[in-house]
């Protein structure tokens, strides 16, 4: 944020201090629009819904129906207050009007003992983190949280097969300070589409569940300010703060 802009200075980031963070955070040193440009989107990770195998929900349309019939009763695992892994649920909650008992870990690690010991009947992670223990039968895969089935996992439904238009997927981009002169942002921008546009890096990163998200500038700044949107009244909505 303090160094100069200069085209030297570039940061892959994640989406949750550009567009969670504010939301959760009194006082940040910075704003994600004020203080750097946006470059090139590069990849996002897949979420996938899965239960414990005790749950009796072989689907999404189940387990809302179990929520609703005992509300509160269904606990899900989450790395931490303001973790995908809990936004994520906060978000399936509201989109389908369920109330969901939400209980913090100290990780992904930790979180996801608990959801394949038992301790809790569901948990919202990556794909890549829960297809190992899904492929085990030590968990049941409900749904992937992407628009369409992923191409690696044509069986597993979407969420938006039973809840229209959602989607979820924690996503990285490159940013740099503002002030960087435009020509070295839209140089770094083209060479980093060419790179994630590149069928040998696509094929790589989907063998990993990874997407490959190529993006440029103005299409990273519309998708900083719609997911500020999004998190921003979904946070308001759950009450949700880090103290």
């Amino acid at each position: 944020m303090a160094s100069d802009p200069d085209g030297y200075t570039i940061a892959t980031t994640s989406d949750t201090p550009m567009v969670v963070n504010p939301w959760l955070y009194d006082k940040l040193p910075y704003a994600p629009l004020r203080d750097f440009l946006p470059v090139a989107t590069i990849v996002r990770f897949p979420g996938m819904l899965a239960v414990h195998p005790s749950v009796p929900a072989h689907s999404v349309a189940e387990l809302i129906a179990l929520a609703k019939a005992k509300p509160g009763s269904l606990a899900y695992a989450s790395a931490g207050v303001g973790n995908f892994s809990h936004l994520a649920m906060e978000l399936f909650a509201q989109a389908t009007g369920v109330k969901l008992l939400h209980v913090p870990y100290k990780g992904t690690g930790p979180a996801s003992l608990a959801l394949l010991g038992g301790e809790v009947q569901m948990g919202f992670n990556n794909v890549q983190t829960l297809l190992q223990n899904v492929r085990a039968g030590q968990l049941r895969a409900l749904a992937v949280a992407e628009p369409e089935r992923l191409a690696l996992l044509p069986d597993i439904p979407t969420v938006a097969e039973t809840v229209p238009g959602f989607a979820m997927a924690p996503w990285i981009g490159i940013i740099v300070p503002q002030r960087t002169p435009q020509a070295i942002v839209s140089r770094l921008s083209a060479e980093t589409l060419a790179i994630m546009r590149d069928p040998d890096v696509i094929h790589l990163l989907n063998d990993q569940q990874v997407t490959p998200m190529a993006s440029g500038g103005d299409a990273f700044e519309q998708l900083i300010k719609s997911d500020l949107d999004r998190w921003g009244n979904v946070i308001k909505s759950a009450g949700i703060w880090v103290e």
